[in-house]
């Protein structure tokens, strides 16, 4: 389903995508163990592994380096160039976003949650986030929601399922403009307003973005594109 949604995304824009299922990489690491990270990883990225002290972190962390390396090797691919998995190195900058020191001009987004991880690389800004949809606490709309989400949230009140689902559907599309945009915690969530396709911050549009998010399966995905 995953793979579907990113296939129909790309229709509205040029990027590429990896997924990752998180059970096949703890599969592998207990078949294989260190010979498996070291086959994968580049030596930096090696070295920021060992750093992750408890093995679901690991493997979360792992996966999203697999599903952003199968990003990037589509593009490897394109150009007709040969690659090992570990020639490709993802870097975090000071904001702790992705990069790719091999296609410097490129962006790159990477999420995972539960048995998912995920990852988009275009030329253009770009964000992804995926969440599992369960149960949140009520707060969690005071805090990170803007007033016409909560409107929507209020509704739902009623109905816890679909409750859950909208607001694992608002966090979602908050994260991925977060991403596209860079911004590292450097404003508030209840300050982006998600309810249409093209997401404000305050009372501006936030150019050039458009939101496309779908609940696929037990998960709520957002990609954010550049509607340039």
């Amino acid at each position: 389903m995953l793979n579907t949604f990113f296939d129909n995304a790309r229709q509205s824009t040029d990027f590429s995508f990896g997924v990752c299922r998180t059970d096949r990489t703890k599969h592998r690491l207990a078949e294989e163990g260190n010979p498996f990270v070291r086959k994968v990883l580049s030596p930096d990225e090696y070295t920021a592994y060992e750093m992750l002290r408890f093995q679901k972190r690991q493997v979360e962390w792992l996966s999203g380096r697999i599903a952003a390396k199968l990003a990037v090797a589509k593009q490897y691919y394109m150009l007709g160039r040969k690659f090992s998995w570990a020639d490709i190195s993802v870097h975090n900058d000071a904001r702790h976003a992705p990069f790719v020191p091999a296609f410097p001009e490129w962006n790159l987004s990477i999420s995972h949650s539960q048995e998912f991880a995920v990852a988009v690389l275009s030329r253009r800004p770009i964000g992804v986030d995926l969440e599992k949809i369960e149960s949140r606490p009520r707060q969690l709309a005071d805090y990170f929601c803007c007033g016409d989400e909560k409107n929507v949230l209020a509704e739902l009140e009623q109905n816890e399922v679909l409750w859950n689902q909208r607001m694992t559907w608002f966090w979602t599309r908050k994260e991925a403009v977060a991403k596209f945009l860079k911004l590292g915690g450097a404003i508030g969530f209840h300050q982006i307003n998600t309810i249409a396709d093209r997401p404000t911050i305050g009372d501006a549009f936030v150019n050039p973005i458009q939101l496309l998010s779908e609940f696929c399966g037990d998960y709520a995905v957002t990609i954010a594109l550049s509607s340039e």
